[in-house]
């Protein structure tokens, strides 16, 4: 993982806490992906900073584990 860009490993880290936060957050009855997760725009549930943050929520450890995974074989091109 040496040759991985920074921009990169800094990507997988956030998706991963991200990720890590969602579950925690379950726990204490916190959906962190109903809040930052993409509603459509006319949608009371909408706001503007999902436009940004729906990128770094995922649905379960294949989804994430996989997307992770293409961003590190990619990433590195």
């Amino acid at each position: 993982m040496n040759n991985t860009p920074t921009v990169t490993k800094n990507l997988i880290i956030i998706n991963i806490l991200c990720f890590m936060g969602a579950i925690v957050g379950e726990r204490y009855g916190i959906d962190l992906n109903d809040i930052l997760g993409l509603h459509y725009f006319e949608s009371e549930k909408f706001e503007l900073y999902q436009l940004f943050t729906y990128m770094f929520m995922h649905s379960g450890l294949d989804h994430i584990f996989f997307n992770m995974f293409a961003l590190w074989m990619f990433g590195r091109i």
